[in-house]
């Protein structure tokens, strides 16, 4: 733990105490091997770096490692979907960064565990690949100026235990950590739907149903495997 100075979340700032990632290899890897980092901050890898910029688009985010490429099927979830962003990354506006202010280099984010919305806090010190300097993980797709998806992926593998383990999670555990809801897993190679006219109408319809713009009762992502 160590002492890190928080803001906007009181009637003035205090510090706080914040379990975190260690900048050390454990913090990547379950047994402290792989490949060379280093780690930057935000403030480092551009002159005004911020949360979101313009608003989120479901083509946001993209990753280099096809191991956990499907957190940016996560992410594009979340970008679909504003009040369930807000859940997992509350307080957007207060969280941000604001030019000529100093940054105090915290961000909040929450993942639904044993029935609650479970709070994360990290520091702003993200993973970068050397040589090369690319992120370890996801990255936005503007350069080096959007940082929501690295910064989520970085509470998300805290959540886990480090980033490692993202790799053996897979996007049915993870719908579940960042929407608070059950997920139904459907195989649409199997089972008829590519040959069959009336299962095809059938899981229109039930599509149909839970998308309702009146009563948004789910949201639907799809995945290769």
């Amino acid at each position: 733990m160590r002492p890190t100075r928080q803001s906007g979340y009181g009637p003035e700032e205090r510090l706080v105490l914040i379990p975190q990632l260690h900048k050390h290899e454990t913090s990547l890897y379950v047994k402290g091997r792989g490949p060379r980092v280093e780690w930057k901050r935000p403030s480092e890898m551009c002159a005004e770096p911020q949360l979101f910029t313009g608003g989120t688009v479901q083509s946001d985010v993209c990753h280099d490692r096809s191991a956990n490429a499907w957190f940016v099927t996560v992410c594009t979830v979340l970008a679909g979907d504003p009040q369930l962003l807000a859940k997992v990354i509350p307080d957007v506006e207060q969280q941000e960064w604001r030019p000529g202010d100093e940054h105090p280099g915290v961000f909040r984010f929450c993942f639904w565990l044993l029935g609650s919305w479970t709070e994360v806090l990290v520091d702003d010190r993200l993973p970068v690949m050397v040589p090369g300097g690319l992120p370890y993980g996801c990255r936005s797709r503007i350069p080096c100026a959007e940082f929501w998806a690295p910064l989520l992926e970085k509470a998300y593998a805290k959540f886990l235990g480090c980033y490692e383990l993202l790799e053996a999670c897979s996007l049915s555990d993870a719908l579940v950590d960042l929407t608070g809801a059950a997920v139904e897993h459907m195989e649409l190679a199997v089972g008829g739907y590519a040959r069959d006219p009336a299962m095809q109408e059938q899981l229109f319809a039930k599509l149909l149903s839970v998308l309702d713009t009146d009563t948004r009762q789910a949201v639907v992502c799809c995945a290769q495997s």
